[in-house]
């Protein structure tokens, strides 16, 4: 699977907010933040899986940085410009998944709670803590990430965006993506889109091969839906009208 997962606790988070600063030896991080050097390295791993952060070992030992990714640059951005924010407070745990689905666009407490499978109230609780803190404001009982925060945005959308597999990706959505590669055996997950028109009664040959990583195979609707994101031209409408027809 090429979705990255990131999930961060409080002590992930504090190391960020020192690796933003530069250079930074473990040694160093376990002093500035009271933590045994084993708990350090084990957060430290953490990060470097998430693709956060980049380890290197020298002379004085192992030293971090920040990683390159789009994602760890505009998480910089947003620390440098809202050096005040609580992050520690703000995006460990289950917090970051909150505001990842705000990133777009505003949401209810119950469709909130719905995909991320909790009761409408924890997630109105949740809501209200993000709400103390600037972070959101509400509107026709929708909640919304405040206009004033565009970096949190940026760094949010950066981490829904990033993709570092094969192919272009078409699609991502919390657990489930939709991406085409050139080769069958660069596929992942389920075939879908055109690939599959073939198994309904309607066959169209394709260069590229779409795949869709989620809980459970593709059905007929979803397939026509998975479709709809490789039209290129008038042929490739026509076909997928034709499917719809069937």
């Amino acid at each position: 699977m090429y979705i990255i997962k990131i999930k961060l606790t409080k002590a992930t988070v504090r190391i960020l907010l020192l690796a933003v600063t530069g250079e930074i030896s473990l040694i160093g991080i376990a002093k500035t933040l009271k933590l045994s050097k084993k708990t350090v390295s084990q957060e430290l791993k953490q990060l470097e899986e998430s693709g956060f952060i980049a380890r290197k070992r020298n002379k004085q030992g192992i030293t971090v940085t920040l990683s390159q990714k789009d994602y760890a640059l505009k998480f910089k951005d947003l620390v440098t410009k809202y050096h005040y924010l609580k992050y520690t407070k703000l995006l460990p745990g289950k917090n970051l998944d909150f505001l990842l689905l705000l990133a777009f666009t505003g949401k209810t407490t119950k469709n909130v709670g719905k995909i991320l499978g909790i009761q409408a109230r924890a997630a109105r609780e949740r809501m209200g803590h993000f709400l103390d803190f600037g972070l959101l404001y509400r509107e026709n009982r929708k909640y919304y990430i405040s206009n004033s925060l565009q970096e949190l945005k940026d760094f949010l959308i950066s981490i829904i965006n990033y993709y570092d597999g094969p192919g272009i990706q078409l699609w991502r959505f919390m657990g489930e993506q939709l991406f085409q590669v050139r080769k069958p055996e660069q596929g992942k997950g389920y075939p879908t889109g055109f690939n599959e028109y073939d198994k309904y009664g309607v066959l169209i040959y394709t260069i590229r091969y779409t795949c869709y990583i989620g809980k459970t195979k593709p059905v007929m609707e979803e397939v026509f839906i998975h479709s709809l994101y490789q039209i290129e031209d008038s042929r490739t409408l026509g076909m997928a009208l034709t499917f719809f027809a069937k």
